[in-house]
């Protein structure tokens, strides 16, 4: 049996500079690994872990599949990859995105909440939408410490916002004074628990997502793969899964499925114009036969095609409007309430 501490940060939009903030008043003798989840894209080199470096003395590193944990040390999740814990080591994962990405915040806290219990502070900075909810109410459901960035102090505070109404938070605090307090909590030894035997190996969640209950099929298709949605309930909060294993919020599963209809509405243009080219050309090479007639009828079919294009346009740019139903930030909180 071994003693260990955790600090689990999730961020997402405006996240690096709170990131930051929180390095920054963190002790430099901490007994704790820090382990952040941050929404990088695979496509683009990522310097994370040297921007966050500068703000510390402590080590700071993007994670590799096996490496052990050690206090006092920040381990990022590297871009294209759950981070996930594994009997006192980092497993790296390319398991099904969550909430539309890899790394997703949701992952690790599940994975550090099953692993280490009451020995885990998990804390939620600046972000869009609702990943790391489920995963922090994970955390408290095992006896951890929940902590969030103010939401008047996020650029954006819609994953601070969805924690303080789901999830039993113990602290609502600007970024810069986020470290401070965590350091707090780790001297006073309020978690300091022993780590339980063994741990997941591949997340927490996965092993279970062939056997999706019966009774709670939604109705709905996955925007990642088609598959049937199951809605779940979790440690008090809702999560939408399908069996491949892709994973949603109320929120973010909006936002994939209106970008899958926004898609969907533009491919239809794009057929009517290509539709509308093709008559063109039909037309021209009837044109060089002497056909008259089908040339003028061709046009004719070509123009009429070109109206309902435009028609189409038009609406799907009234649908995409702000505040119209198709606009994906209209499911983002906009304050704290009592529902």
């Amino acid at each position: 049996m071994v003693e260990r501490r955790l600090v689990t940060i999730g961020a997402s939009a405006g996240g690096v500079q709170a990131l930051v903030k929180l390095v920054h008043g963190l002790p430099s003798e901490l007994g704790a690994t820090v382990l952040v989840a941050m929404h990088l894209s695979p496509d683009v080199p990522s310097h994370l872990a040297t921007v966050v470096g500068r703000a510390t003395d402590m080590p700071t590193v993007f994670a590799s599949d096996g490496m052990p944990l050690a206090a006092g040390t920040i381990v990022i999740a590297p871009p294209g990859a759950h981070m996930l814990l594994n009997d006192g080591t980092v497993s790296l994962s390319s398991g099904p995105k969550e909430h539309g990405e890899r790394p997703s915040i949701d992952p690790l806290f599940r994975s550090a909440a099953a692993t280490y219990g009451r020995s885990v502070i998990g804390v939620l900075l600046s972000g869009s939408l609702d990943d790391g909810v489920a995963g922090l109410a994970k955390i408290v459901a095992e006896g951890g410490t929940a902590m969030v960035q103010s939401p008047e102090d996020a650029i954006h505070p819609s994953m601070p916002l969805q924690a303080l109404r789901r999830v039993q938070v113990e602290e609502s605090l600007p970024a810069d004074e986020l470290g401070r307090a965590i350091g707090m909590r780790i001297s006073e030894k309020e978690l300091a628990m022993s780590l339980h035997e063994g741990g997941p190996v591949g997340g927490p969640d996965e092993a279970a997502i062939e056997e999706m209950p019966k009774d709670a099929s939604t109705g709905l298709t996955c925007p990642a793969c088609g598959g049937a949605i199951w809605e779940l309930r979790n440690d008090g909060v809702t999560v939408l899964r399908c069996h491949v294993g892709h994973s949603y919020g109320l929120e973010s599963f909006a936002e994939a499925q209106s970008d899958e209809t926004e898609a969907a509405l533009w491919e239809a243009i794009r057929a009517l114009e290509e539709r509308r080219a093709l008559l063109m050309r039909m037309a021209d090479s009837a044109d060089r036969s002497s056909r008259t007639l089908s040339a003028g009828q061709l046009r004719d079919a070509a123009a009429d095609l070109d109206a309902k294009a435009d028609k189409v346009r038009r609406l799907v740019e009234l649908l995409l409007a702000p505040g119209g139903p198709l606009d994906a930030a209209a499911v983002r909180p906009i304050a704290v309430d009592a529902s």
